[in-house]
Protein backbone atom coordinates (compact mmCIF):
# COMPACT_ATOMS: atom_id res chain seq x y z
CA UNK A 1 0.00 0.00 0.00
CA UNK A 2 2.97 2.15 0.92
CA UNK A 3 4.43 1.84 -2.19
CA UNK A 4 1.09 3.10 -4.14
CA UNK A 5 0.63 6.18 -1.88
CA UNK A 6 3.95 7.01 -2.96
CA UNK A 7 3.32 6.35 -6.72
CA UNK A 8 0.22 8.33 -6.88
CA UNK A 9 -0.38 11.87 -7.10
CA UNK A 10 -4.02 12.62 -9.07
CA UNK A 11 -6.14 13.16 -5.98
CA UNK A 12 -8.81 11.52 -7.60
CA UNK A 13 -6.54 7.95 -8.01
CA UNK A 14 -6.88 8.02 -3.89
CA UNK A 15 -10.24 8.67 -3.83
CA UNK A 16 -11.33 5.97 -6.07
CA UNK A 17 -8.66 3.65 -4.40
CA UNK A 18 -10.52 4.16 -1.55
CA UNK A 19 -13.52 4.17 -2.70
CA UNK A 20 -13.03 0.79 -4.63
CA UNK A 21 -11.49 -0.81 -1.27
CA UNK A 22 -14.80 0.04 0.61
CA UNK A 23 -16.92 -1.53 -1.90
CA UNK A 24 -14.75 -4.75 -2.12
CA UNK A 25 -15.03 -5.06 2.20
CA UNK A 26 -11.56 -3.84 3.23
CA UNK A 27 -12.28 -0.24 4.23
CA UNK A 28 -9.79 -0.16 6.53
CA UNK A 29 -7.78 -0.50 3.37
CA UNK A 30 -9.43 2.52 1.99
CA UNK A 31 -9.20 4.33 5.61
CA UNK A 32 -5.20 4.05 5.37
CA UNK A 33 -5.19 5.28 1.71
CA UNK A 34 -7.11 8.12 2.30
CA UNK A 35 -4.66 8.90 5.87
CA UNK A 36 -1.95 8.79 3.44
CA UNK A 37 -3.03 11.27 1.14
CA UNK A 38 -4.15 13.39 3.89
CA UNK A 39 -1.09 13.35 5.20
CA UNK A 40 0.91 13.99 1.88
CA UNK A 41 -1.65 17.07 1.74
CA UNK A 42 -2.87 15.60 -2.19
CA UNK A 43 -5.68 17.77 -1.64
CA UNK A 44 -5.57 20.75 -2.69
CA UNK A 45 -9.11 22.21 -3.59
CA UNK A 46 -11.50 22.57 -0.57
CA UNK A 47 -14.04 20.89 -2.20
CA UNK A 48 -11.89 17.63 -2.85
CA UNK A 49 -11.02 18.09 1.07
CA UNK A 50 -14.33 17.83 1.77
CA UNK A 51 -15.84 14.79 -0.19
CA UNK A 52 -12.81 13.22 0.94
CA UNK A 53 -13.03 13.74 4.57
CA UNK A 54 -16.44 12.72 4.38
CA UNK A 55 -15.15 9.60 2.45
CA UNK A 56 -12.72 8.96 5.11
CA UNK A 57 -15.12 9.56 8.05
CA UNK A 58 -17.62 6.47 5.87
CA UNK A 59 -14.53 4.43 6.23
CA UNK A 60 -12.85 4.95 9.70
CA UNK A 61 -17.08 4.21 10.77
CA UNK A 62 -17.00 0.69 8.24
CA UNK A 63 -13.51 -0.31 9.18
CA UNK A 64 -14.57 0.31 13.40
CA UNK A 65 -17.64 -2.37 12.33
CA UNK A 66 -15.88 -4.46 10.54
CA UNK A 67 -13.38 -4.95 13.34
CA UNK A 68 -16.29 -5.82 15.69
CA UNK A 69 -17.21 -8.58 13.20
CA UNK A 70 -13.98 -10.48 12.91
CA UNK A 71 -14.61 -12.83 15.48
CA UNK A 72 -18.10 -13.78 13.62
CA UNK A 73 -15.83 -14.16 10.01
CA UNK A 74 -13.70 -16.00 11.52
CA UNK A 75 -16.16 -18.39 13.21
CA UNK A 76 -18.17 -18.68 9.96
CA UNK A 77 -14.84 -19.12 7.82
CA UNK A 78 -13.99 -21.95 9.55
CA UNK A 79 -17.10 -23.68 9.12
CA UNK A 80 -17.25 -23.01 5.14
CA UNK A 81 -16.71 -26.28 3.67
CA UNK A 82 -15.71 -23.96 0.64
CA UNK A 83 -12.44 -21.68 0.59
CA UNK A 84 -14.59 -18.22 0.36
CA UNK A 85 -15.02 -17.65 3.40
CA UNK A 86 -11.53 -17.81 4.25
CA UNK A 87 -10.21 -15.81 1.32
CA UNK A 88 -12.97 -12.86 2.61
CA UNK A 89 -10.96 -13.46 6.31
CA UNK A 90 -8.04 -13.28 5.18
CA UNK A 91 -8.32 -10.40 3.13
CA UNK A 92 -9.91 -8.51 5.98
CA UNK A 93 -7.24 -9.27 8.22
CA UNK A 94 -4.73 -8.28 5.89
CA UNK A 95 -6.19 -4.62 5.67
CA UNK A 96 -6.18 -4.60 9.33
CA UNK A 97 -2.61 -5.01 9.53
CA UNK A 98 -2.69 -8.29 11.12
CA UNK A 99 -0.63 -10.61 8.35
CA UNK A 100 -0.40 -13.51 10.29
CA UNK A 101 -3.64 -14.45 10.92
CA UNK A 102 -4.29 -13.05 6.84
CA UNK A 103 -1.86 -15.53 5.91
CA UNK A 104 -3.41 -18.67 7.96
CA UNK A 105 -7.02 -17.87 6.46
CA UNK A 106 -5.93 -17.24 3.17
CA UNK A 107 -3.89 -20.50 3.25
CA UNK A 108 -6.42 -22.53 4.68
CA UNK A 109 -9.22 -20.99 1.90
CA UNK A 110 -6.60 -22.06 -0.70
CA UNK A 111 -6.21 -25.53 0.23
CA UNK A 112 -10.25 -26.07 0.49
CA UNK A 113 -10.46 -24.82 -2.65
CA UNK A 114 -13.90 -24.29 -4.79
CA UNK A 115 -13.36 -20.73 -5.01
CA UNK A 116 -14.92 -18.41 -7.63
CA UNK A 117 -11.46 -16.75 -7.90
CA UNK A 118 -9.01 -19.15 -7.47
CA UNK A 119 -6.00 -16.83 -8.61
CA UNK A 120 -6.91 -13.66 -6.21
CA UNK A 121 -6.26 -15.73 -3.48
CA UNK A 122 -2.95 -16.33 -3.88
CA UNK A 123 -2.44 -12.13 -4.77
CA UNK A 124 -3.95 -11.88 -1.33
CA UNK A 125 -1.69 -14.90 0.34
CA UNK A 126 1.76 -13.28 -0.91
CA UNK A 127 1.04 -9.15 -0.19
CA UNK A 128 0.28 -10.37 3.22
CA UNK A 129 3.56 -11.90 3.38
CA UNK A 130 5.45 -9.39 1.56
CA UNK A 131 3.71 -7.08 4.01
CA UNK A 132 5.03 -9.74 6.81
CA UNK A 133 8.80 -9.37 5.19
CA UNK A 134 8.69 -12.89 3.62
CA UNK A 135 9.60 -12.10 0.30
CA UNK A 136 10.53 -15.56 -0.37
CA UNK A 137 7.24 -17.10 0.00
CA UNK A 138 5.32 -14.18 -1.45
CA UNK A 139 7.41 -15.07 -4.79
CA UNK A 140 6.36 -17.96 -4.37
CA UNK A 141 2.22 -17.60 -4.10
CA UNK A 142 2.83 -14.67 -6.53
CA UNK A 143 3.74 -17.78 -9.51
CA UNK A 144 1.54 -19.93 -8.33
CA UNK A 145 -1.01 -17.32 -10.12
CA UNK A 146 -1.34 -18.54 -13.98
CA UNK A 147 -5.04 -19.03 -15.05
CA UNK A 148 -6.37 -15.49 -15.40
CA UNK A 149 -4.72 -13.18 -17.44
CA UNK A 150 -5.58 -10.35 -15.64
CA UNK A 151 -4.92 -11.88 -12.28
CA UNK A 152 -1.24 -12.87 -13.48
CA UNK A 153 -0.49 -9.57 -14.93
CA UNK A 154 -1.57 -8.49 -11.59
CA UNK A 155 0.97 -10.81 -9.82
CA UNK A 156 4.00 -10.29 -11.98
CA UNK A 157 3.80 -6.49 -10.75
CA UNK A 158 3.66 -7.69 -7.53
CA UNK A 159 6.90 -9.91 -8.07
CA UNK A 160 8.40 -7.02 -8.56
CA UNK A 161 8.37 -6.23 -5.06
CA UNK A 162 10.05 -9.24 -3.97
Amino acid sequence: LTTYLNLMKDPEKFKEFAQLAIEQGVPCEGQSVLEGAFAKNVFKEKRDQDVNQRLLNSAKQACTTQKGTLAQLETAAKGDKTGEGDVKLGATFRSVGDYAKAQEALQRGIQKGQLKEPDEAPILLGIAQLKANNKSAAAQSFRQVKNDKTYARIAKLWLLNT
